[in-house]
């Protein structure tokens, strides 16, 4: 977590005082103060987030709760696409939703590691994946 607060400029005391004072408002004041950072910095503190969740069962249920609702939207806009013709319907929209969530959170992984992701790249390439056909079983 010391990397995290680094990262964004703030000490372990003020966080703590906001946190115990303010309450979950305060975790947007800290989103706001990165805000500023550049990708790839940004990336970095994503995955610096995510490793401390696996020590912090509070921030952990905090981001189970938000993937949940994080699929729940995504399955909306998966099954917007089918409604447009846009997608296929033969694969469950979550399967999809889970999927598009894992390539973003692949996206930043590689933009903190090396800082080259391109979001149009990512782009490019789920545009390839979904234009394959699957092969006949059987």
């Amino acid at each position: 977590m010391q990397g995290v607060l680094k990262e964004v400029g703030l000490s372990a005391g003020v966080v703590h005082r906001c946190f115990s004072a303010a309450g979950p408002g305060a975790a947007r004041a800290v989103l706001r103060g990165v805000c500023g950072l550049d990708g790839r910095r940004f990336a970095s503190l994503i995955v610096q987030v995510w490793s401390e969740s696996m020590r912090d069962e509070h921030l952990a249920a905090t981001f189970e709760d938000g993937y949940g609702a994080m699929r729940l939207v995504r399955t909306d806009v998966v099954e917007g696409y089918r409604v447009a013709g846009i997608l296929r319907a033969d694969v469950p929209a979550d399967d999809v939703a889970r999927t598009m969530m894992a390539a973003t959170q692949g996206f930043f992984a590689q933009m903190a590691l090396f800082g080259d992701a391109d979001p149009a790249v990512l782009e490019n390439g789920m545009c390839g994946l979904t234009a394959m056909d699957r092969p006949e079983t059987g």
